[in-house]
């Protein structure tokens, strides 16, 4: 199933009305978005479709923003400018339970401190 939406709430709804059979196996989504952005729809669509994973593709790689995310629980974190393919690759690396990112994130996060 394939469900697009222009705002976190929206998407938490569609997939209430959704059986879970029916879930998106991977849910692309950016971070800025309006009324519930990406990191609060992460955070809620664990707690709510947890067998469901969260890939972000997102126009910045802002120390703040990259460590909400990962602090989200987002398995993966590219780069809008990331080709098709390497989306295409991300999507089948999470499925597999490989962490995607973009390199520029990879050496971002890799540099975050551990105790935090």
């Amino acid at each position: 199933m394939v469900l697009q939406a222009q705002v976190g709430q929206d998407f938490l709804n569609q997939m209430c009305t959704h059986a879970i059979a029916k879930w998106p196996l991977v849910v692309l989504t950016g971070l800025d978005i309006p009324i519930v952005n990406g990191i609060e729809a992460i955070e809620k669509g664990r707690e709510d479709f947890p067998d469901v994973l969260f890939l972000v593709l997102a126009v910045f790689d802002e120390d703040d923003k990259l460590f909400y995310a990962i602090k989200a629980v987002a398995p993966g974190y590219l780069l809008k400018d990331e080709t098709l393919g390497g989306v295409v690759q991300a999507i089948q690396q999470v499925t597999a339970h490989v962490v995607p990112w973009s390199p520029r994130i990879a050496q971002k996060a890799s540099a975050m401190p551990r105790n935090v």
